[in-house]
């Protein structure tokens, strides 16, 4: 349909008008909170012991790439977390059935987090790191074929890290594929060895797993022309008039009315929790209960905070010891994703719901219920609420998107 040109100049003019009476000041006391810091702190994760160390770092990057720690030679942690050459997830990897459709979660900016995947499953960075190897649709590994592979390829490296010679090297490369994980023949050729030699792979996986966490900590994302403008902002509230118009008012939207900063917080657009926004299950998928279906379980997993194989100081962990067990607060709800480099992403949601980045949005504005949003005693377990927002103020919020 052909919109008459003076409706058109009308709309426009409203539109600019709109942009013109915000209060930068405002608006830039807001943006500070949503900037990258040129020289960020990494904080260093006191259950790992080479959290921080530099030689773990370099290994850890190596292995972070190399594609030989997988059983199909052709699989490294890069190749999910990786696109194009930038710490974006790589989604042309679909989640599987028996990954529970979950799609691939950005990983720049995690050392400040407290629990990793969608559901909060593990509590260390080192911890999530060594689930993909064991798992048949990812790395495919057992874990003795993890530990001999790493054993064989870096053996010096690894030995440095662990200040030992690593006299039993042999020994463990020559282990049989065990894993109390995998198969029914892995699991029990896992039975079969000894206690002593369990737990010396168990720790030397552990080890790697920590080592991988150690280089994934320094991945930050790049700072872009929002950082710039926002953070010259906080001297001169003008400098926010380098915005286009659109994106100064979706970033008044999204920090204001469209409620998107309650769990898009911060410098990497993250609060780092978990919340139920109603989302939907994907087409022939059981319903996915989120965090609830594992937190309980969060002080008894095998490599933890609470393990023998966390360096965690006089075994302490509170976030751990002191976690709610609430059903309402865990029911339905996952992890909420950093929005850095968003617009560069190709599904969005826990399990790829959605296709494009305005379905998102429609969803948040529309508030559906989905499949977490019955009703439990008097209260509705979604957090979304309708937003009423126009779809001129949708595509405003897309235009703030766009420079993230």
């Amino acid at each position: 349909m052909r919109v008459p040109v003076a409706l058109a100049l009308g709309v426009l003019w409203a539109a600019g008008a709109a942009a013109n009476e915000l209060d930068l000041t405002d608006l830039a006391a807001r943006a500070s909170q949503f900037v990258l810091p040129s020289n960020p702190i990494i904080p260093t994760d006191p259950t790992n012991t080479f959290s921080g160390n530099p030689e773990a770092q370099s290994l850890g990057q190596e292995l972070f790439f190399d594609t030989g720690l997988s059983a199909s030679g052709t699989v490294a942690c890069a190749s999910c977390h990786v696109t194009n050459g930038a710490i974006v997830p790589n989604e042309t990897l679909p989640a599987g059935v028996s990954r529970k459709f979950r799609s691939v979660m950005p990983i720049a900016g995690l050392a400040s987090q407290e629990f990793f995947f969608w559901d909060g499953r593990v509590d260390s960075l080192w911890a999530q790191a060594l689930e993909p190897l064991e798992h048949p649709d990812e790395h495919g590994l057992t874990r003795t074929e993890v530990v001999a592979y790493v054993l064989d390829a870096y053996p010096d490296a690894l030995s440095a890290l662990l200040d030992e010679p690593l006299s039993d090297r042999g020994t463990l490369i020559a282990l049989p594929e065990a894993s109390p994980k995998g198969t029914r023949i892995q699991r029990a050729a896992w039975q079969g060895m000894s206690e002593p030699s369990q737990a010396r792979v168990n720790s030397i996986f552990a080890s790697i797993g920590k080592v991988i966490a150690a280089f994934e900590e320094t991945l930050l994302p790049d700072a872009t022309a929002w950082d710039r403008i926002a953070s010259e902002a906080i001297r001169d509230p003008n400098a926010l008039r380098q915005l286009p118009d659109a994106a100064l008012r979706g970033f008044d939207l999204f920090s204001g009315k469209a409620r998107c900063s309650s769990c898009h917080s911060g410098p990497f657009l993250t609060d780092g929790d978990f919340h139920n926004t109603g989302m939907p299950e994907r087409d022939g998928a059981t319903i996915d209960m989120g965090r609830q279906a594992v937190v309980a379980q969060l002080k008894y997993r095998e490599f933890s905070c609470l393990s023998i194989y966390s360096d965690a100081p006089n075994g302490e962990c509170p976030k751990v010891e002191y976690l709610s067990l609430a059903m309402e607060r865990a029911l339905g709800t996952f992890k909420t994703p950093s929005l850095r480099g968003v617009t560069q992403r190709t599904v969005f949601g826990h399990s790829g719901q959605f296709m494009t980045l305005e379905d998102m949005l429609n969803h948040y504005n529309e508030a559906p219920q989905g499949a977490h949003g019955r009703l439990v005693g008097q209260s509705t377990l979604s957090e979304l609420v309708p937003l009423g927002l126009s779809p001129a103020n949708l595509s405003d919020l897309r235009a703030f998107l766009d420079l993230l």
